[in-house]
């Protein structure tokens, strides 16, 4: 990742229950911040990012990691 802030990293699929409660209440929260992104992976797009990042399912809970650039 490429940035100057934090960034959430926040998993989704579309067929996640909790992804789909999660996902709106991330975006609400973060969005007003000047200091902290929110990236939203789609897993089923991206599985070479699940995989880089070691992403692992436990259902129903979905995984949020928070990078940061240090």
């Amino acid at each position: 990742m490429n940035n100057e802030k934090p960034v959430i990293v926040n998993f989704h699929a579309e067929w996640c229950e909790p992804c789909k409660i999660l996902t709106p209440k991330l975006k609400e929260l973060i969005e007003p911040l000047d200091n902290l992104d929110l990236a939203i992976v789609d897993v089923e797009e991206n599985a070479d990012l699940v995989h880089t990042f070691e992403v692992c399912f436990y259902l129903p809970v979905s995984q949020t990691q928070i990078f940061s650039p240090d």
